[in-house]
C-alpha cells in the first residue's frame, strides 16, 4: 500500500525525528495523528456530533463514530443522527417515514 498525502508527510516527519518505539507505539501514534477520533470514546463523540457543513460530511462523521458501536440500539442511533442535524433538515426529515437508519440517512 502506497503512503501519500497527510500520511506520507507524517511518516517522513516520524522517520526524521528519530523515534525508535515498538510497533504498537508506532501504530498508536499513527491513529493519534491521522485518526484522533479513534482514541476518544466513540459514544461521547457521537453524542457531540453536529452538522456544520454538508450532509455528506455529516453522514461520513456519523458513520465513523458509529462504526465501533456494533451493538448500539437502532432507535437511539436514529435519534442521535436526527439530533445532530441542522434544524431545517431535521424538521423536514421528521415528515418522511423511514424504515431504518440506511433509509433515514439516504433520505437526508
Amino acid at each position: 500500500m502506497a503512503v501519500e498525502g497527510k500520511a506520507l508527510t507524517w511518516n517522513q516527519w516520524w522517520e526524521f525525528s528519530g523515534h525508535q518505539l515498538t510497533w504498537e507505539d508506532f501504530w498508536l501514534a499513527i491513529i493519534r495523528r491521522l485518526q484522533p477520533t479513534m482514541v476518544k470514546n466513540p459514544v461521547e463523540l457521537l453524542l457531540g456530533l453536529k452538522q456544520t457543513g454538508s450532509m455528506e460530511e455529516y453522514k461520513e462523521k456519523f458513520e465513523l463514530c458509529v462504526g465501533p458501536l456494533k451493538n448500539a440500539e437502532p432507535t437511539y442511533l436514529r435519534s442521535i443522527f436526527l439530533n445532530g442535524l441542522k434544524e431545517l433538515i431535521k424538521a423536514e426529515l421528521k415528515l418522511y417515514p423511514t424504515k431504518n437508519m440506511v433509509d433515514l440517512m439516504d433520505c437526508a
